[in-house]
C-alpha cells in the first residue's frame, strides 16, 4: 500500500511540474525546481516499477495471469507443495507485508503469485504462468498435482475449506471394495467402457435404485477395476461446485473419470443439461447415481449426457455377504434390505447379542419397508407431476 501511495504521489508531482513550466515563458528558478521534481518522479515511477511486488506479474515483464475463479486457491496450495518454490528479493522494496513467489517446474514451465504475509483469510493474488499457459504449462501442473496427491482417486470437496472460504480442496477417497467379491454387473459394465474407450468415444452411465441398494458399491468396483484418476463429486457440493467450477478443474487437472453421487437431490437438475455433456466428453468417463430416474427431465438423461441406465434394485448377495454369513438365520430374511438396514443389524447382533438382534428384526424390517413404500411414493408422484406439466407447457429441449 505504501508503494503504491509514493507511486501516486510522484505521477502527481511530475504532472505539477509540467504545469509550471508550461505558465512561464523564460526560464528561472522556479522552472528549474520544476524540472528538477519532474526528473525525481520519472526516476522514482521507473524504481517503483521494477521493485514493486503489485507489477512483477505484469504482462509486458512476459507473465499471464490464470483465471481460475473457485479453484486457484487449491491451485496455490498443491503448487506451494514444490521443493523448487523460491522467493523472489525484490531491491528497494520495503513493503513487508507482501512477497512474490515463483515456482520453476520439472519441464521449465513457471508459475509464481503474490503473498499477502499479514492477511488471515489467506487472500493471495495470481497464480501467473510466465510465457502462456500452452500445452506445456497445462501439463507440468498436472503431473505435478497427480504426483504430490499420490493417489488416483480423488474426491472434490466444498466442506473442509481453504483459508479463504471459498476454493476446494482435495482429499483422498478410498474406493472401499476391500473383502468384497466381485458383483457379477461390475465386469460387463468395465468391459463396455474399456470398448467404447478404445474407440476414443466417452461414455456415460447412470446407476439409479432405492436408497442402500449398492449403487455407490458398484461405482467404486468399476472406477477400481478401470484403475484410472478419478473425480468424485458428492451432490450436496455441487450447489458449491458449480459446473463451471468443475469443468476449470477438469480442464486443469484431466481426470479420466468422474462420478457424480446422488444426481437426484440437484433443486434444479437443468441446471446440468450442458454442464454432464461436457463433462463427459471432457473426461471420458461420466458415472452418475441417482435414487430414480422418475424425477427427472427427458432432457437430462437422454444419449449424450447420460448414455446408459443401469436399475440397482436390490444389494447385490455378495455385498450382503461381506457384512454378514449367509449361515446367520437371519440372513434369508434380510438379504434384500437396503445396506443401511442390514448394517444396523449386524451392529446390534455385535453389541447386544443374537437373540436380542434377531428380537429386533421385525422393527428393521417394517421401516426398510416403508422407506421403500414412499420412495416409490415419491417417484410415482414426481413422474405424474411432470406428465401434468408437460400438458401445460412445452418440453424442455434436448
Amino acid at each position: 500500500m505504501a508503494i503504491r501511495l509514493q507511486r501516486k504521489h510522484f505521477k502527481l508531482a511530475t504532472s505539477l511540474a509540467e504545469v509550471i513550466v508550461g505558465l512561464r515563458d523564460k526560464p528561472g528558478m522556479l522552472d528549474y525546481l520544476a524540472t528538477g521534481v519532474r526528473v525525481l518522479g520519472v526516476i522514482s515511477e521507473h524504481f517503483v516499477k521494477e521493485c514493486n511486488a503489485y507489477t512483477y506479474f505484469t504482462n509486458e515483464n512476459g507473465w499471464e495471469h490464470l483465471k481460475m475463479p473457485r479453484v486457484r486457491g487449491a491451485v496455490k496450495t498443491i503448487l506451494e507443495q514444490h521443493p523448487g518454490k523460491s522467493i523472489v528479493n525484490l531491491k528497494g522494496e520495503d513493503d513487508d507485508n507482501t512477497r512474490v513467489v515463483v515456482i520453476e517446474m520439472e519441464n521449465g514451465a513457471t508459475f509464481g503469485w503474490i503473498d499477502f504475509m499479514t492477511s488471515s483469510d489467506g487472500y493471495f493474488l495470481g497464480p501467473y504462468v510466465k510465457g502462456s499457459y500452452d500445452e506445456r504449462a497445462r501439463t507440468a501442473l498436472h503431473d505435478f498435482f497427480w504426483k504430490t496427491l499420490g493417489t488416483k482417486h480423488i474426491q472434490l470437496s466444498a466442506d473442509g475449506t481453504m483459508a479463504n472460504g471459498f476454493d476446494p480442496v482435495f482429499t483422498e477417497h478410498a474406493l472401499d471394495v476391500s473383502g468384497m467379491s466381485m458383483i457379477p454387473i461390475v465386469p460387463s459394465v468395465v468391459s463396455n467402457i474399456e470398448d467404447f474407450s478404445a474407440k476414443k468415444e466417452p461414455r456415460s452411465i447412470i446407476f439409479h435404485g432405492p436408497p442402500g441398494t449398492g449403487k455407490s458399491t458398484i461405482i467404486n468396483m468399476v472406477a477400481a477395476s478401470l484403475d484410472r484418476k478419478s473425480f468424485r463429486i458428492p451432490i450436496y457440493d455441487m450447489f458449491s461446485l458449480n459446473p463451471e467450477t468443475i469443468l476449470s478443474l477438469v480442464e486443469i487437472f484431466r481426470p479420466e473419470l468422474l462420478i457424480i453421487d446422488d444426481l437426484d437431490r440437484v433443486a434444479n437438475p437443468v441446471i446440468l443439461l450442458d454442464g454432464l455433456e461436457r463433462l463427459r466428453d471432457e473426461t471420458g468417463i461420466l458415472l452418475v447415481s441417482m435414487n430414480s430416474t422418475k424425477s427427472c427431465t427427458p432432457a437430462l438423461l437422454r444419449p449424450g449426457r447420460l448414455d446408459e441406465e443401469i436399475e440397482v434394485r436390490y444389494v447385490d448377495e455378495s455385498i450382503v455377504k461381506s457384512y454378514i454369513s449367509k449361515d446367520d438365520p437371519m440372513f434369508d430374511r434380510i438379504k434384500l434390505w437396503p445396506i443401511a438396514f442390514i448394517r444396523e443389524y449386524c451392529k446390534r447382533r455385535d453389541v447386544l447379542g443374537i437373540e436380542r438382534a434377531h428380537a429386533s428384526v421385525d422393527e428393521l424390517d417394517r421401516r426398510q419397508k416403508a422407506l421403500l413404500a414412499d420412495d416409490d411414493e415419491e417417484t410415482g408422484d414426481a413422474f405424474n407431476e411432470k406428465d401434468e406439466a408437460s400438458d401445460e407447457a412445452p418440453p424442455i429441449p434436448a
